[in-house]
């Protein structure tokens, strides 16, 4: 899946399900990527996220590494095929393993 997880340590699979906020519709058709970036640091990684099937619905994934206690900013970028504009999802995420 994704190409594999690497034997790196701290390699997580990331997981994103999307549906449609009036139907509660699962959203199986769209270009999905993620933005992640330590906060307070000024590098950034941008991933493609793959389509998978998981219990006979699409969902995006991908692996990324968090490598230690940090606190992330995660944005994923949605593109819907009927829109023009890209949906952002933003998160924080703390990170306590290390």
């Amino acid at each position: 899946m994704h190409g594999g997880a690497t034997a790196r340590r701290h390699q997580y699979h990331l997981v994103l399900a999307l549906f449609d906020a009036a139907s509660g519709a699962r959203i199986e058709t769209a270009r999905v990527s993620v933005v992640i970036m330590g906060l307070g640091h000024t590098g950034k990684t941008r991933l493609d996220l793959d389509p998978m099937m998981i219990a006979d619905t699409i969902t995006w994934g991908t692996f990324v590494e968090f490598a230690g206690r940090d606190s992330y900013q995660i944005i994923f970028d949605v593109v819907l095929p009927d829109r023009a504009k890209v949906i952002q999802f933003p998160f924080t995420y703390a990170h306590s393993s290390g």
